[in-house]
């Protein structure tokens, strides 16, 4: 049995590649500035994905005396920074589809690995 950390950092790993592919493919199938905009959108979503993380760790771990007001703070307060982000790299002409695509990362990866999981167990 795995820890809930192992299957994070593996669902981690897993979108890392994933993206590594799709940004390969964008690049070759559409143009250079598709696949750069699947890229971006993909380390913004595995960026995000380590700060809740890190944020939900931090409050389990260090017992902040406001739980809930931290948590609504921080929560909000990343919310906001990724908006400006994204608002900038559309600014900046990121093509966004590409970026939509990026973005889903997360839960394509969420979708893939159990079954990379069970085609792996049942190998065995």
């Amino acid at each position: 049995m795995t820890s809930d950390d192992n299957v994070i950092s593996k669902i981690n790993r897993c979108s890392l590649i994933i993206l590594l592919l799709m940004t390969i493919t964008g690049i070759f199938v559409r143009s250079p500035h598709f696949g750069l905009s699947i890229f971006i959108g993909g380390i913004i979503a595995v960026g995000n994905n380590f700060w809740l993380r890190s944020i939900v760790k931090r409050l389990l771990t260090l017992q902040v005396p406001n739980a809930k007001l931290y948590l609504i703070i921080r929560y909000i307060l990343r919310l906001f920074i990724i908006a400006i982000v994204l608002v900038i790299l559309i600014k900046l002409g990121i093509n966004i589809i590409g970026l939509l695509i990026g973005l889903s990362i997360i839960p394509i990866s969420i979708m893939i690995f159990p079954i990379l999981r069970l085609r792996y167990i049942k190998g065995e």
